[in-house]
């Protein structure tokens, strides 16, 4: 069964909200219900705190930091706002990969990664889309901040970027490098659009430099995977890319999707560059 987060449901709102003054215990909580809402919504109060390590007197208390008056309305806003399609595929893969098959396995992985860019393209909506593309379109600068795994989805942005906008675009993370970053937060003002790539674990450079930008002036463009990301905070326009990942601890196929995406949206408003692009083919490509 695949679950896919309204990112910009109530539900969401609240959790992303309250999540920085959480306590480690609620935060753990907020995982669990995030990561299976809808497990949580067949569980009772005792099967929550169970499943997520707490006790009911902490349930009961988390409900009412993050605004319910009571857990039966917490269950029901989860019901109203998360999405539940099945996905008949990934279940079938999911056995037989129990069963020791190791392309069963792989089949499953793929049924994931697919998952997740559905969810991605079920979490934008026109508004946040058209703020998006026009943020970079009328940039002055491009700055891009990716490390770890967003390091190549950053890369991927930055020389697609260069190429279909024509402006100054830079990947100051490039590889987890960060000996421009005292240049970068001099140097960032109104006009520039930082594009923050972060999934788990966070990195903590691309969200304190994103806040030095913001102060700055630029904008903020976020890319991300939960309401509960700390770039959520900082960020003007925000697309969320899931990166559920069943074994390691996160999965990059949605953000990877998502900037090819974004690369050809923009490539789009410049049909001139992209005829120079393609060109003609060589005259020996049939023979």
């Amino acid at each position: 069964m695949s679950q896919t987060l309204n990112p910009k449901s109530d539900f969401a709102n609240r959790m992303s909200a309250a999540y920085p003054s959480f306590s480690k215990s609620y935060r753990r909580i907020a995982d669990f219900v995030l990561a299976k809402p809808l497990d949580v919504v067949a569980m009772s109060i005792e099967g929550l705190a169970h499943a997520s390590g707490s006790s009911t007197a902490t349930i009961t208390r988390f409900v009412r930091a993050a605004g319910y008056s009571g857990y039966g309305e917490f269950r029901e806003k989860i019901v109203s706002d998360f999405q539940f399609s099945p996905s008949e595929n990934r279940l079938n893969s999911a056995e037989n990969a129990q069963s020791g098959q190791q392309s069963a396995y792989l089949h499953t992985v793929l049924a994931d990664c697919s998952d997740n860019i559905k969810d991605t393209m079920a979490n934008i909506d026109t508004p946040s889309s058209e703020a998006f593309i026009e943020a970079i379109i009328n940039a002055r600068r491009i700055i891009i901040l990716g490390t770890g795994a967003s390091h190549y989805a950053a890369t991927l942005l930055e020389e697609g970027l260069a190429l279909y906008t024509e402006k100054n675009v830079s990947n100051i993370l490039s590889r987890g490098a960060s000996q421009y970053s005292n240049n970068f937060v001099r140097s960032v003002d109104e006009g520039d659009v930082v594009i923050a790539i972060s999934m788990p674990r966070y990195s903590n450079n691309t969200v304190q430099l994103s806040k030095a930008a913001k102060q700055k002036g630029a904008v903020i463009l976020a890319i991300t995977d939960s309401p509960t990301s700390p770039l959520v905070q900082v960020a003007d326009t925000i697309f969320f890319a899931p990166a559920r990942n069943r074994l390691l601890p996160n999965s990059p196929a949605a953000i990877f999707a998502l900037a090819d995406a974004i690369v050809t949206a923009v490539a789009a408003r410049r049909p001139d560059i992209v005829a120079s692009t393609i060109g003609s083919p060589p005259e020996d490509l049939f023979l």
